[in-house]
């Protein structure tokens, strides 16, 4: 790490980052540390919890067995890791298997860091993450980041680039994901403009073709508009907004949509 300069200008840099590709390709041992099994990130146990009352990350699911070089490289700081976790995507690694390592690398050094190093690790793992496949990078490992990501104000790009990937990801998201809390001074009970922000996300990334996914998010978002529309500070303007940012095709029924409209209109015009 503190040789990067000169790695950089001799070539020694490239060769590790070779070395260590190729070193990856080798099959692990039959037993003791191996390769973390299932192809789905939704279904690996590096997971950041995302309970809405809990700030922290945590695993989920029982420990399984890592591979060497998570291990190895766990130790590296965020510009280094950020720096190899790119040049093993440039070189054809398996986007899964970086996007595993990188939440691997979060759960290990972020408990107990400083709000500056928790904030260098967190935007150093979202600027690889963005470059990964969308199936590669876990929604609930997503929204992990998020919570943790709240009170550090991280770079307005990399809140962006976490936003977007949240979008691109919504047809995984559950009720629960979304109920975030309002900012701090906000008299409404939940982030409302954070979930539109998802929404937008989520039409630009989604292609015309894709109608499970889109009436999926439509699901996901009659469920939201159930859970806010009891809130009396939420702004008519919000509320419409949420109702209508989705096409007419995600939604096959508005018995859940009109449910809720009945619902903010008794909240909202009590002593009216």
């Amino acid at each position: 790490q503190r040789l990067v300069p000169l790695a950089d200008s001799t070539g020694a840099f490239d060769a590790a980052v070779a070395a260590l590709v190729s070193q990856m390709a080798v099959p692990p041992p039959a037993a003791g540390d191996t390769t973390p099994t299932g192809s789905s990130p939704e279904s690996t146990a590096f997971r950041f919890s995302c309970d809405t009352k809990s700030s922290s990350l945590s695993l989920r699911g029982s420990c399984i067995s890592r591979t060497w070089w998570f291990e190895d490289l766990v130790a590296l700081g965020p510009a280094t890791v950020e720096r190899v976790a790119l040049e093993l995507v440039a070189r054809g690694t398996d986007h899964g298997v970086v996007a595993r390592f990188l939440f691997y690398y979060l759960k290990c050094r972020i408990a107990g860091a400083s709000a500056e190093d928790k904030k260098a690790m967190l935007e150093a793992s979202v600027a690889v993450m963005a470059n990964l496949d969308r199936s590669a990078v876990s929604c609930k490992g997503l929204f992990g980041i998020l919570r943790i990501a709240a009170p550090l104000r991280l770079a307005d790009a990399c809140q962006e680039r976490l936003i977007a990937m949240i979008g691109r990801k919504l047809d995984h998201a559950t009720l629960d994901n979304l109920l975030v809390p309002a900012p701090s001074g906000t008299a409404s009970l939940y982030d409302v403009s954070l979930v539109l922000r998802f929404l937008a996300a989520f039409l630009r990334g989604s292609a015309g073709d894709e109608p499970a996914r889109l009436k999926k998010v439509g699901r996901l978002m009659d469920l939201y508009l159930a859970e806010v529309a009891p809130d009396p500070s939420l702004r008519p303007a919000k509320f419409l907004e949420l109702a209508t940012t989705l096409p007419a095709p995600a939604r096959d029924c508005h018995d859940a949509l009109y449910r809720a409209i009945d619902v903010y209109f008794q909240v909202v015009t009590v002593g009216v």
